[in-house]
This record gives structure tokens, C-alpha cells and sequence, in this order.
């Protein structure tokens, strides 16, 4: 058996509370640049370039495209979302 499920049907499953059917997610860890050992990219997914020690070539623009926008929408199901980073500090 295949189940298809939509994009906001996912989030709402994860992200919404359990009394309405969802897991009730209400941490998630954020590796920082998103390195992690689940993301496999080529060239590597950094925030600016090697040896770039000024950061002039600093940006999260790759992240504004999916990444951060998927965020928002999981606060707006769970407003209770909390995460946490690489180094366990708390957002």
C-alpha cells in the first residue's frame, strides 16, 4: 500500500499536536551550516568561502530559499517549536 501525503500534510503531522493526530515535534536540532552527517552536498554547504577570515563572502541566501521558510511554517503549526544548535545552545 503507497500513501501520498502533501507537503503541509507532513508538517502538520510532525509539528501538530497530538490531540489532532500529530506527533507533537517540539525539538529540533539545528547543525550549524548545516553540516551534519546527513547532508551530503558537492561542493560543501558552508556560510562563506575557505580562508575567508573577513567573512566578506558571508551569506545564508541558500538558506532563505527552503530552509528558513520551512522553519516558519513548522512555529506557525507548533508556536511552542523550540531548537537547539550544534553546540546545545538553546534558540
Amino acid at each position: 500500500m503507497v500513501f501520498f501525503f502533501t507537503y503541509f500534510q507532513i508538517l502538520e503531522y510532525l509539528f501538530g499536536p497530538a490531540s489532532s493526530g500529530g506527533a507533537g515535534l517540539s525539538l529540533l536540532r539545528l547543525p550549524v551550516s548545516m553540516l551534519s552527517d546527513f547532508m551530503v552536498s558537492n561542493p560543501a554547504y558552508t556560510y562563506a568561502d575557505d580562508f575567508d577570515y573577513s567573512l566578506s563572502s558571508f551569506s545564508i541566501a541558500r538558506d532563505t530559499e527552503f530552509f528558513i521558510p520551512v522553519l516558519r511554517e513548522a512555529l506557525e503549526i507548533n508556536p511552542q517549536l523550540r531548537f537547539e544548535t550544534q553546540k546545545n545552545h538553546m534558540l
